[in-house]
């Protein structure tokens, strides 16, 4: 179920909601998206927290477009991060590590796209792009920004998490 505050914010009330900051914003975008100390502050906070992740130089980064904060890969491996892998060569050192990995908790949660409308994560999640229709949630979608698509709070009710750069809106 889903209630609005008073300032027209949207409350989550459905139990199993994930409350996903978008690279470590939680109230509008910065230019400290995807800094590390950022998203510790967003983690802190009680999110879980969208990332993207290149390899490059034997080394992991972050950062949209180019890789601005090197990071080391139990900086990945916290289960509450959502790793948007940006080239494929993230994309094989990550299916490298956590085919090592023996433990679930271990592993690095992961997903790759280009252009897709939606995608499904390492952990069986269906993440959707912002132009993905509300009808095609399931229980097992994410809404990535629908601050930018999606009208009203119905769709709210079809999913099980949001990623947004406001994400604070949609908390209690």
């Amino acid at each position: 179920m889903i209630y609005m505050n008073h300032r027209g914010n949207i409350i989550m009330t459905r139990s199993g909601n994930r409350l996903i900051s978008h690279r470590g914003n939680t109230n509008g975008r910065t230019k400290h998206e995807n800094d590390p100390s950022y998203i510790k502050d967003a983690l802190d906070s009680g999110y879980n927290v969208e990332i993207d992740v290149s390899f490059s130089n034997n080394s992991f980064w972050l950062g949209h477009d180019d890789g601005r904060h090197k990071v080391k890969i139990d900086f990945l491996q916290n289960k509450k991060l959502w790793c948007h892998l940006k080239n494929k060569e993230s994309l094989k050192e990550i299916v490298g590590i956590n085919a090592r990995m023996q433990l679930a908790e271990d592993k690095v949660h992961y997903f790759w796209h280009t252009n897709e409308d939606l995608v499904i994560t390492s952990r069986g999640y269906i993440w959707h792009h912002s132009r993905s229709a509300a009808t095609d949630f399931t229980l097992k979608s994410i809404a990535v920004l629908p601050e930018l698509m999606h009208t009203g709070t119905d769709f709210a009710n079809k999913c099980c998490g949001i990623c947004s750069d406001v994400i604070e809106r949609y908390n209690v």
